[in-house]
């Protein structure tokens, strides 16, 4: 997957080679404005992701008027990555953290995994203006944020565990797991919007257990924070927002929140589009059966010879399919009813 339209790069020194990755990327134009501009410069372009580098030492005016810049943009969901140092918690709240010392690679893969969510969010809100006029229970957007119905898997069998699942449970939705096996399953049986996986597992367990998730195309974009001191042997760029953090439980869940809510974001716009699609299929369903209810039911009476029977007109709707309706079928029909409404008053007048 490519990268659209323009993307903004902030910072007051130039990057070139994230600038030339992003255009290799496909994204055009990739702009760069200093901290003091950038306000104006997202106002203006309207881009479809922002980066942005060395995110603190800057006024509070500064970062105040670009938070509130990317949160009054229009349209679709807009991805803003903040390259930080360890430790440090990125200016916007909605921003996806990312390593100082990240190659350029990760941050186009991490963009490119957060574009998916832009494009699903840009197909709903079309989809939504498109048949809202003519489906009465279209559903509507949510204003809630996505993170209240997110939930987290909590790996680990060391003393960071304890700590790791309250501080994940107090933000989240919780899921334990003792051994790969657990989560490996609970992978499969369960909505897991992030993985954070602590300390007691072996390399080769930590390694088997990545390569399964990044072999699934359904977890490769799943956000991973792994603790220090658990090692990475995986090829990062198979997973775009693995992420291996340290400090207080507390902090790596702050840093990990906002690629939560990124993930929940994507699965509620997907179930939304089903959804859609269900509303939509069940609309032209009742069309096809208002038209085929059009067709006028005939109504049959008893043959002159039984009139002096007990038995009265009988008035029946013939089963009309319009692909294989035709008038040779329909006079069948009428026959095979005025035989049967003939033979039912004989044995009336009988018996």
């Amino acid at each position: 997957m490519s990268l659209q339209g323009p993307i903004v790069v902030v910072g007051d020194q130039l990057y070139p080679e994230l600038v030339a990755a992003l255009g290799e990327a496909g994204a055009f134009p990739v702009v760069e404005t200093p901290w003091g501009n950038a306000s104006v410069a997202i106002a203006q372009i309207e881009p479809a992701a922002v980066v942005l580098n060395e995110p603190n030492g800057h006024p509070k005016s500064e970062m105040l008027a670009l938070a509130r810049a990317i949160e009054d943009a229009n349209g679709p969901h807009m991805p803003v990555i903040a390259r930080i140092k360890p430790g440090e918690a990125p200016t916007v709240a909605t921003a996806l953290p990312i390593a100082m010392d990240a190659p350029v690679s990760r941050i186009v893969a991490r963009l490119v995994s957060a574009s998916r969510v832009r494009i699903l969010h840009a197909t709903a809100l079309r989809r939504a203006d498109a048949f809202a006029a003519e489906i009465q229970d279209m559903p509507a957007l949510p204003t809630t944020d996505p993170i209240e119905d997110a939930t987290v898997m909590v790996l680990g069998r060391g003393g960071s565990y304890p700590d790791l699942a309250v501080a994940v449970g107090e933000r989240v939705g919780l899921i334990g797991a003792l051994s790969i096996e657990t989560a490996a399953r609970y992978l499969n049986e369960r909505d897991v919007d992030g993985v954070m996986l602590g300390d007691g597992f072996g390399p080769r367990m930590v390694e088997a257990f990545l390569t399964v998730i990044a072999e699934d195309a359904r977890f490769r974009d799943l956000p991973i924070a792994v603790l220090a001191g658990v090692p990475i042997t995986i090829d990062r760029a198979q997973l775009p927002n693995l992420e291996q953090m340290k400090g207080e439980p507390n902090d790596v869940v702050e840093r990990m929140l906002p690629l939560v809510r990124i993930r929940r974001s994507c699965a509620i716009s997907s179930a939304r589009w089903k959804r859609r699609e269900s509303v939509e299929a069940r609309s032209r369903s009742q069309d096809f059966r208002s038209r085929r209810n059009l067709i006028a039911a005939p109504t049959w009476t008893l043959p002159a010879w039984s009139a002096g029977s007990s038995a009265k007109p009988i008035s029946r709707a013939m089963p009309a399919t319009p692909r294989s309706w035709s008038p040779f079928r329909e006079q069948r029909c009428a026959a095979l009813m005025w035989w049967r409404a003939g033979l039912r008053a004989s044995l009336n007048t009988r018996w």
